[in-house]
């Protein structure tokens, strides 16, 4: 007697562990997207709280206006000014980087940026922003968890972003929009 396996033997073994690939693919797909989420939640946090570090140091008496009366760190050095505040160097997100989205290493969007009307769309300015919604004003925003065919530039499909808000709370958001419209944010889901 042969001890070889007959071709209808090896064909559903190969049937068989294509199905369970087939079937275990997107589970493990959809973990790997959530654990990204979950880590980026984590780096949004981090932010907030290397922030508020910055705004004690720096003139933040807890009064809320324009970024520079709160002790915001400036856009143009935000990482090297955060970094004596237990920031690390090499905080981003570790989605892949999609079409539309710069080849940078800081992946999150500083959203006080500063009080110049153009700077978003319907012209609200961050003064007025802080002014309107206080503590619960978004501080950064991560929008890399979209999938790669997503038209990011039309805001009629909706959106995933990610927000830390000045008070250290994390929201997430699923709507359309622009995401780096302060508008977007003063509306609950």
């Amino acid at each position: 007697m042969r001890s070889a396996f007959t071709l209808t033997e090896v064909l559903v073994v190969a049937a068989i562990t294509g199905v369970v690939a087939a079937i275990s693919y997107p589970v493990v797909s959809s973990a790997r997207r959530e654990g990204s989420k979950s880590a980026c939640t984590s780096n949004l946090a981090q932010l907030s709280k290397s922030t508020a570090l910055y705004r004690a140091d720096n003139g933040g008496d807890g009064t809320l206006g324009g970024m520079y009366e709160m002790g915001l760190p400036p856009s143009v050095n935000l990482l090297p000014a955060l970094a004596g505040y237990g920031l690390g160097a090499t905080l981003k997100c570790r989605e892949t980087p999609k079409p539309w989205m710069p080849r940078e290493a800081f992946h999150y969007h500083y959203m006080p940026l500063d009080d110049r009307p153009s700077h978003r769309k319907g012209g609200v300015a961050w003064r007025k922003y802080v002014s309107e919604v206080g503590e619960e004003a978004v501080l950064f925003i991560d929008v890399n968890h979209n999938d790669e065919s997503h038209p990011f530039l039309n805001y009629e499909f909706p959106t995933f972003a990610l927000g830390v808000k000045l008070n250290g709370s994390v929201q997430r958001r699923f709507s359309k929009g622009n995401p780096e419209d302060y508008a977007l944010w003063r509306t609950r889901e």
